[in-house]
Formats: C-alpha cells, sequence, structure tokens
C-alpha cells in the first residue's frame, strides 16, 4: 500500500468516531498546552531577568535605610570600601504632577547628581532635548511614559512646564506655560519644572522605572521634598561583578542591619530558583498528563481492534501484510497525536498569556520586587511539542497495532 493511501485510509476511523476521536485528542492536547505553557513562561521569565540585569547591572548593589540616614558621609565611606567603583545617594519621591498636556498623574521624581546617571541606568540616551547638567536647577528629564503615555495622547513638547504637587494650574503664581523656569524659581520654588530632555524607552528595573518618573538634580529633588533627611537610597557600582561578594561584605561590615542591601545578582539566584520550581513541578504535571493521554489512546486504539476484527480479516484476505496493518493503526494513533499537539499549541498560547498578569502577581509575592513577563513562543517549541505528542501517540497505539497485525484472517472474518 502506497504511503499516501495509508494516510487517508488511516483517517477513516478517526473521521466515523467523531466524539470518541473529539475526548482522546482532547486529553493530549491539554497535556501539550501544559508543556507550551511550560516553555514560554520559563523562557520569557529567563528573558526579563536577563533584560532587568542589563538596565540595572549585574555589579550594582541597593542600599535602603532601616535606621541609619543616608548622607554624604556614608556615601563616602561606602565609596571607600576595596571594590567600589561608584557610590551615589538619590532622592526619590512620588508626587502628583499636571504636564503642560493637561494630563494629571502620579509620578516618581528622582534626584540624583546628572554625572551619576549614565552609571545609575546604563544604557539610558536623551532621545530629545539634552543631559542634566549640575546647573540645571529647575531642569527635568522626562520619562517615555510621561512624555506620551499612548499614541493618541498628545506628546509633551520640550521646553514646556512640569506641575509637581499642584492639583490646580492657577496654583502656579499665576504664572504662565512655556515661561523659562528661571524667570519662576524667586516664587515658584522647586514645584514647576522646565522639560529639558525625554529619555528613551528604558523598562523597569529591580527599584523603579525612570519611563514613568521625572529625572531631577539633587537640589531640584530636595527642595521638592524639603522635609526628607537624607537620601532615598545609595547605589553602589562594584568594579566587576567578581567584586560583588567583598562589597556586600564590606557594606554589612560597615553598616550592619542599619541599611537594607538588594543586589540582582541575589534576585536572579531567586528568580533561577522559581523558575526551576515551574520547571520541575511543570515537567510533572505534563508527564502525568501526556501518561494518561497516552493510556487512553492505548485504550481506545485497543477497542477499535476489537470492533474492526471482520475489517482487518478482508485486508488480510485481500493481501494486506501484518506489517501493513500494523502500519495502519499506527499512523492512526499518529494522526490523532499530532491533531492533539497541534489544538494543544494553541490552546497553551492562549492559556500563557491569560495567566501572566496572575505569575506576576506570583513572582512580586515571592520575590519583592516586579517582574514583568511576557511569554516566549517559538516555531521550535510548537514543532517540538508535535513531534513529542505525535511520538507519544504512537508508542501508545503499538500494542493495539501489534494484536491486530497478528490476527489471522479466517479467525476475523468467523469473529461477531
Amino acid at each position: 500500500m502506497r504511503l499516501s493511501d495509508m494516510l487517508i485510509e488511516s483517517l477513516q476511523p478517526i473521521r466515523h468516531r467523531p466524539l470518541r476521536t473529539s475526548l482522546t485528542v482532547l486529553g493530549v492536547s491539554i497535556a501539550a498546552a501544559l508543556i507550551v505553557v511550560l516553555i514560554s513562561q520559563t523562557s520569557g521569565l529567563s528573558q526579563a531577568v536577563e533584560a532587568q540585569v542589563s538596565r540595572v547591572g549585574a555589579s550594582t548593589i541597593i542600599l535602603r535605610p532601616t535606621g541609619l540616614v543616608l548622607d554624604d558621609s556614608l556615601v563616602a565611606q561606602v565609596s571607600s570600601i576595596q571594590g567600589v567603583s561608584f557610590a551615589a545617594g538619590m532622592i526619590v519621591e512620588t508626587r502628583s504632577i499636571v504636564l503642560s498636556t493637561g494630563r494629571t498623574t502620579a509620578a516618581q521624581v528622582l534626584g540624583v547628581e546628572p554625572s551619576m546617571i549614565p552609571l545609575i541606568f546604563p544604557g539610558a540616551v536623551v532621545e530629545q532635548g539634552s543631559m542634566l547638567e549640575t546647573s540645571d536647577y529647575w531642569a527635568a528629564l522626562l520619562g517615555a511614559d510621561l512624555y506620551q503615555s499612548s499614541p493618541s495622547e498628545p506628546a509633551v513638547p520640550l521646553g514646556s512646564i512640569i506641575l509637581v504637587g499642584r492639583e490646580a494650574l492657577g496654583e502656579v503664581f499665576g504664572l504662565p506655560w512655556g515661561l523659562p523656569a528661571a524667570a519662576r524659581a524667586p516664587t515658584g520654588g522647586g514645584d514647576a519644572l522646565l522639560v529639558k530632555g525625554v529619555l528613551g524607552r528604558y523598562g523597569s528595573g529591580f527599584t523603579f522605572s525612570i519611563d514613568s518618573a521625572l529625572v531631577t538634580n539633587l537640589n531640584t529633588a530636595r527642595q521638592i521634598a524639603p522635609g526628607r533627611s537624607g537620601y532615598s537610597l545609595v547605589v553602589v557600582g562594584a568594579r566587576r561583578v567578581e567584586d560583588v561578594e567583598a562589597v556586600l561584605e564590606g557594606v554589612g561590615l560597615l553598616l550592619g542591619s542599619g541599611v537594607r542591601i538588594t543586589a540582582p545578582f541575589q534576585t536572579v539566584n531567586a528568580l533561577k530558583g522559581v523558575v526551576d520550581r515551574l520547571s520541575f513541578y511543570g515537567v510533572i504535571i505534563a508527564s502525568v498528563s501526556m501518561l494518561v493521554a497516552g493510556l487512553n489512546i492505548m485504550n481506545v486504539m485497543y477497542i477499535s481492534v476489537l470492533e474492526r476484527y471482520r475489517v482487518i480479516g478482508v485486508l488480510k484476505a485481500l493481501g494486506a501484510t501484518g506489517r501493513t496493518v500494523l502500519a495502519l493503526h499506527l499512523v492512526e494513533a499518529g494522526w490523532m497525536g499530532a491533531l492533539g499537539g497541534a489544538v494543544g499549541s494553541a490552546m497553551g498560547v492562549i492559556l500563557s498569556l491569560t495567566v501572566s498578569d496572575l505569575l506576576g502577581a506570583v513572582y512580586l509575592t515571592m520575590l519583592g520586587t516586579p517582574v514583568s513577563v511576557q511569554p516566549i513562543f517559538s516555531p521550535e517549541s510548537f514543532v517540538a511539542v508535535m513531534l513529542f505528542s505525535t511520538a507519544m501517540s504512537i508508542g501508545a497505539g503499538v500494542y493495539p497495532a501489534w494484536k491486530a497485525s497478528r490476527l489471522e484472517p479466517v479467525a476475523a472474518l468467523r469473529h461477531e
């Protein structure tokens, strides 16, 4: 029998028993969907971790106060620790702002020494306007999301004024939009900032996202938060990734329990643990599902053989060999596996996209840091799922197919 005839003939039992076939394919589909979710989520999580590390830097350490005041003297002490490349204090405040487009929103105001911006935010670029300077007392860089929250929203123009901590335009001392910030400094204080530049989209790090922030120099940030004592946090950069452990030990000896220390590589290790656990439990669940689906295919194929004794007898009486009968049944099982793999792949894509937000909340609870995970789907993973489903189904159909190939034509024709 030609291969094309065999492929067509093996479809006949599937077409004639749609309900039984659908339930069998559903079992394979569930297992295939779980595998797709497992692969896409673990790949997406790994990529998210790598992206965050690349943005923050694997050699970066973040210090937050838990008792000590993070002032300039403390920053100088940290800078003197062996292996430290730089240490920079930052002021982080959340304020209500009003943009020149009329949009009111909450945003983080990040106060930092301008020369430290490339070190704290590696790869950050000013797409429009110019970088901050120490003398830019009333200016700010605008994050990408504040510049334009969506394509339908108007963009915030360079040189316009942002009101910080004000609820109404009339509270800006009656001064019009677009007036140079320096002209308002004597009366406006740090509550009105000039948009000097717009940052390119950067993404979130382990601490905050500059896409939805205003970046100012430290003097301006202190004006916006006059009651603050010391820095909100200190960002420390080790010279090399290999120096991070030594720097952590030095900071611990110097500051003790007065600060909370966060290092991206520690979060990476925690995330790897999450990935490993997800993979482990996912493999178990997918394996059990595949085993159940395989047993179901074996059962369905065995029943199919019993129901087709006379058909098998006729085929053998007409000259079909045992090998041909075996191949027909194996191809039938392969069809169900391939169909289950295809349907399961589509189900897996939908399920993975659906649970992404839920898993993001799980990662936040487990790690204490926001991790935005977008599942990654690759053609190779779909091909692998299809091949695995087909191979598993063919394997499950081996025994029923072997039984069918061993039937004697006379005995099969006499079967009622």
